[in-house]
């Protein structure tokens, strides 16, 4: 009797073993679906990588057992790199009663400054303890968690690249927005590896189509070699301008990050596993809505990088990608 009752013990565990994840998935009261608030101050509905974002979470948290309108339901904004219009739609969404809200880049900043009370999941290269969003990546100790990257700090190493690549370049432009999140020390770092190199770092601030034009002119002007791109939600919405200008001048572009746009086609890129990143960020929804305390979980910094480089683009304005620089990157364009 005793083995039989084993043996079917055993059998029990083995059937209902794949169920469990999904069947101890807890839910609000009355049995509704968990709301998830997602607010994107860069991106429109129409960009390019939008979709690519959402499925990267949406296909982590189904690892973890929750499916979306099943077990959550996703609402979403986007600014479109609009700063004014960004704070009202924080707004609607916070009115809808989410459970958690996922704020990209400066979304981020915008839905702390709208509740301290509904937790919020972050994916975003701003320092967030300069930000005043947590006290500590250790102990956060608000209503914020989430993902951080090294925004400013990859700065240096896309000087360096840029180096490599057009070695004969005395001069290098930071084209970048100066009221952009970590905008000041991506231009201290940038300034700093370039006096390193022996380079002189040109100031490019954009804040419209038509400053975009004029510091492309001015570059040319003062014969720069190659341009360093930082991202911003106001230089995601003149990807197209910046593309456009800089493809005229036949001027290299070298970071840019989640900056995406058809004009803008950039020599080599390196910066933060933004996929990664994304998939890391699930995991801090799937713990808030399991029960934990934003203020208890660490803030995770980016630890996976990508060198990207186009080897067209770069044919196409007469470079020769080093061989070692190849033999580096994580992912080549042929």
């Amino acid at each position: 009797m005793n083995s039989r009752r084993q043996v079917l013990l055993t059998a029990g565990v083995l059937v209902t073993a794949p169920l469990r994840a999904a069947d101890a998935l807890p839910m609000p009261d009355g049995g509704r679906p968990w709301r998830i608030g997602w607010l994107n101050g860069a991106a429109g509905p129409d960009d390019l990588g939008v979709k690519a974002t959402v499925d990267v979470v949406v296909g982590a948290l189904r690892a973890k057992g929750w499916q979306r309108q099943l077990h959550y339901v996703l609402e979403m904004r986007f600014a479109g790199g609009d700063p004014h219009g960004i704070a009202a739609l924080a707004d609607e969404l916070i009115r809808w009663h989410p459970d958690v809200l996922y704020g990209l880049e400066t979304a981020a900043v915008t839905l702390a400054s709208k509740t301290r009370t509904i937790p919020i999941v972050m994916a975003t290269s701003i320092d967030p303890v300069a930000a005043g969003l947590v006290r500590s990546l250790a102990a956060p100790g608000t209503n914020v968690t989430g993902m951080t990257g090294q925004g400013a700090e990859v700065v240096v190493k896309q000087v360096e690249l840029l180096n490599e690549l057009v070695p004969n370049a005395r001069r290098i432009a930071l084209l970048f927005d100066r009221l952009g999140p970590g905008s000041a020390e991506a231009l201290r770092y940038a300034e700093q590896a370039a006096q390193a190199k022996g380079l002189t770092l040109m100031q490019a601030p954009v804040t419209d189509s038509a400053s975009v034009g004029s510091n492309v002119r001015r570059m040319q002007a003062e014969h720069v070699g190659g341009v360093v791109l930082f991202p911003s939600p106001r230089v995601q919405r003149l990807a197209g301008d910046i593309g456009f200008e800089l493809q005229g001048a036949r001027l290299p572009i070298v970071g840019g990050g989640a900056v995406v746009h058809p004009d803008l086609v950039r020599v080599a890129d390196y910066g933060q596993d933004f996929a990664d990143q994304f998939r890391q960020s699930a995991d801090y929804i799937d713990r808030i809505l399991r029960g934990a305390k934003p203020a208890d979980l660490p803030v995770r910094q980016a630890t996976r990088f990508v060198l990207s480089v186009n080897v067209n683009a770069a044919r196409e304005l007469g470079i020769t990608v080093p061989a070692m620089i190849l033999l580096r990157a994580d992912k080549v364009i042929e």
